[in-house]
């Protein structure tokens, strides 16, 4: 379908919703009409959403495990400015158009633009620009997969070429997905084989999403089926899942038209395992849903399963993330939390001889004081992680927590 959009983030042009009135009456197709940003009065009309998830520089994908669609779909379909006019209650109701929802952008050679420079330095400092745009194009893949199986959003879509996109990537804000030779303009391969699954009608999402794993442990997650297909028509597909290649279990799935199926399943890694692990599952004619686990030089612990719970978190980054076995997420405390604690249940007595804590890597030496009770080595169920002398400005913050 065709929609008119007038505008992308303006949030200072007010009178962009008299245009838009004023527009509508001569256009006999009566298409939708979509002024960014800015306040839109006309009924059912469509507002634009840009949740930029990577603008933190230290997003990753893991994150996505818990669900923070809404927090994002809500504040970037209100736009900043004289966007926040439109009513929560009104954005909920209203068609939502994601159609800007990435930041770590890289220009057509494979190098970070401005705005991407952060993400790739904190997730692949020592990346060539062939690793950068495999990673780009199959993150972005993940993103839509994800966008798309929370149902927030009537359309996603993404540009595909950019007028400004330069090689120099000090010029570079953003980027586009076209190669570098603009003579024959051709979307890029890996761009390709990327969006041909994320974007396909009939589609399949694995709902997990972290970036890395701990060899010897499982994981359980849902395959989800979506039917997106113009024909208004069920669906049932056959799945195949493979772990590195190798099927591992094969089943059938089926779908209502505009709706989803899920099925649960559990992949045990290998404690022998190393390397990087491809977890896929695809239909027959390709279309497929890919994670990829980095497999972690550590052990499991006793913090396998156990629960921790803290004396504040934000809610982006809450205490489930210190036991998620992975690195790329992180717990955080509030504002204000002048002495922040952990505690970690470990559901049973166990003899414990070492806690050891991952602060936030970005920190050189951690900006804050620490003591872990009992004294250890012990028998015992809790940990307990008391910190104080928080450096002013600063969140206690923790990656990960072991426990042997």
């Amino acid at each position: 379908m065709a929609i008119i959009d007038l505008q992308n983030e303006s949030f200072k042009y007010p009178w962009f919703d008299a245009l838009a009135h004023a527009l509508a009456p001569y256009d006999f197709q009566k298409r939708p009409i979509e002024t960014g940003w800015e306040p839109n009065t006309i009924p059912d009309s469509p507002i634009e959403c840009h949740p930029y998830l990577f603008c933190s520089r230290e997003f990753s994908l893991g994150y996505l495990n818990l669900d923070i669609s809404d927090n994002f779909y809500r504040i970037n379909a209100a736009g900043p400015g004289n966007g926040k006019k439109l009513l929560r209650a009104d954005i909920a109701s209203r068609p939502v158009i994601i159609n800007e929802y990435g930041w770590h952008w890289l220009n057509r050679l494979g190098d970070p633009t401005r705005l991407g420079k952060g993400n790739y330095d904190f997730l692949m400092p020592r990346a060539t620009r062939e690793e950068r745009k495999e990673y780009y194009a199959w993150s972005f893949g993940v993103l839509t997969e994800y966008w798309r199986a929370t149902r927030r959003a009537a359309a996603i879509l993404h540009f595909t070429a950019l007028t400004y996109g330069f090689d120099d990537p000090k010029m570079a804000y953003t980027g586009d997905i076209l190669a570098p030779d603009l003579t024959t303009p051709r979307i890029r391969p890996e761009i390709v084989h990327s969006f041909r699954s994320a974007f396909a009608p009939v589609a399949l999402v694995i709902d997990e999403y972290r970036e890395d794993v701990i060899p010897g442990t499982e994981r359980s997650f849902d395959i989800i089926l979506l039917n997106d297909s113009r024909d208004g028509q069920a669906v049932t597909r056959k799945v195949i899942l493979r772990v590195d290649g190798i099927a591992f279990e094969t089943f059938k799935m089926s779908a209502p038209y505009g709706g989803e199926a899920r099925r649960r399943v559990t992949v045990r890694v290998p404690s022998d395992a190393k390397g990087t692990i491809r977890v896929r599952a695809s239909f027959p004619d390709g279309t497929c849903s890919e994670r990829r686990w980095k497999v972690l030089d550590r052990k499991p612990g006793l913090e396998v399963g156990a629960r921790a719970s803290a004396s504040s978190e934000l809610s982006i980054r809450p205490v489930q993330y210190l036991l998620d076995g992975s690195p790329l997420t992180r717990w955080e405390s509030a504002p204000g939390d002048k002495k922040p604690w952990v505690e970690i249940d470990l559901g049973e007595e166990r003899d414990v001889t070492s806690c050891k804590i991952h602060w936030f890597r970005v920190w050189k030496n951690p900006p804050v004081k620490w003591r872990v009770t009992p004294a250890l080595p012990a028998r015992t169920r809790y940990i307990f992680v008391e910190i104080s002398d928080v450096a002013p400005n600063k969140l206690a913050s923790i990656e990960e927590i072991e426990i042997h």
